[in-house]
């Protein structure tokens, strides 16, 4: 009839809430996802996109329903993916919930040392340590610490090298104290080679180490913790990518010195190095298999007047 019209009504259905993703590498090759099951779904859809942004791409197919892990096999070594995970509904009861996100980045190889080279001096604050047959490319780290009493000023030692590279510091106690000063630098030897690295930091005797790594991501972003007047000298590190390697380095009073100076985590926390003069220096390194925080330096005996320094730095893998 004239004026008349059809009317078509819908029904607002309630929306299933969005499933709390988390993300965890399982291998160099395989992330497992897994989520709190949500309620009135039909099924699970997972997508990944190497951006975060677009480009999603579905795996896995359709997911039952009450289904609560999956794992993405197949993946790239040392890669970072985006995930996101919808419950469907079934368009008469529920509509489908919202995005969960989570990311992840695969394990990369672990880090070797391919060579660690040591020296120490009593009479001077400057010491040279010549590596050869350093690959193209590496990363070398060099680690400092004070062996006598002397109050250093300025604070971080220099660090050069013939052929001269870029070094950046990592890690380091601020210095100016009588607690045992510590330092950390890193460098990329580009031309690879033989090269001699020389830290001079003062009138005070030092030690040092230096280790060649390869493998090493190209921007240092590992973690890094330092302590000084330290009557336990060790300090607390949260690694943050699997198979980097922690090195720490440790300058104590020599009256506290033992050739069986025990470690922190003494089932893989690696003792390599030590030079006594006033104090004595320590080095030392841990391979990262877990994702943890861990305390890592040396354990008794405990110091009495006037602490320990200690620094520490996780190199990466790429």
């Amino acid at each position: 009839m004239p004026g008349t019209s059809t009317i078509s009504w819908i029904k607002n259905l309630p929306q299933l809430a969005a499933p709390v993703l988390t993300a965890v590498s399982a291998s160099t090759t395989q992330i497992d996802l897994s989520w709190v099951d949500v309620s009135n779904e039909s099924s699970y859809k997972i997508e990944w996109s190497a951006s975060g942004v677009g480009g999603w791409t579905q795996i896995g197919g359709t997911i039952a329903a009450g289904s609560t892990s999956y794992s993405h096999t197949g993946a790239s070594a040392a890669t970072l993916y985006f995930y996101r995970i919808t419950a469907v509904g079934d368009n008469i009861n529920f509509i489908d919930s919202g995005f969960g996100y989570a990311n992840e980045r695969t394990r990369g190889t672990a880090l070797s040392i391919v060579q660690s080279v040591t020296g120490s001096t009593t009479t001077t604050g400057s010491i040279g340590i010549a590596l050869t047959g350093v690959v193209a490319g590496n990363f070398l780290i060099y680690l400092v610490g004070q062996t006598d009493n002397s109050v250093v000023t300025p604070p971080p030692p220099s660090i050069t090298s013939s052929p001269s590279i870029t070094w950046k510091k990592l890690c380091g106690s601020p210095g100016g104290t009588l607690t045992g000063n510590t330092d950390i630098w890193g460098a990329f030897f580009a031309a690879g080679g033989s090269i001699t690295c020389t830290a001079a930091w003062g009138s005070t005797a030092i030690a040092g180490v230096v280790s060649e790594i390869s493998g090493v991501e190209a921007v240092l972003l590992g973690a890094q913790a330092y302590g000084i007047a330290q009557t336990n000298p060790s300090v607390d590190i949260e690694t943050t990518r699997y198979g980097s390697i922690v090195f720490g380095v440790t300058s104590d009073y020599n009256t506290n010195d033992g050739a069986t100076r025990t470690l922190r985590d003494t089932a893989t926390e690696l003792f390599y190095f030590r030079s006594i003069s006033f104090f004595t220096g320590y080095f030392y390194y841990k391979q990262c298999t877990v994702l943890a925080r861990k305390t890592l330096g040396l354990s008794a005996p405990t110091m009495t007047g006037a602490g320990a320094g200690t620094s520490m730095y996780e190199v990466r893998t790429a």
